[in-house]
């Protein structure tokens, strides 16, 4: 899975929220739900992913969180 995309949605004082857009290979599971990604640079993290569309060689996820800052 590879990240395709991160879009700054809104940001405030008090709360940010944002979304990634990940690319799997076209066979992945087409049912959103709590997976587990790990990369190099932020090591393991359980994320809630849903699809939201597919094509002929990928099936596109996409993560959205929405946090109050500290």
């Amino acid at each position: 899975m590879t990240l395709v995309e991160f879009r700054d949605e809104f940001d405030s004082d008090t709360q940010e929220t944002f979304s990634l857009t990940f690319k799997a290979p076209a066979d992945a599971p087409a049912e959103q739900s709590t997976y587990t990604l790990t990369s190099e640079g932020v090591g393991e993290q359980l994320i809630f992913l849903v699809p939201i569309g597919k094509d002929a060689d990928a099936l596109y996820y996409e993560a959205v969180y929405n946090r109050f800052k500290q």
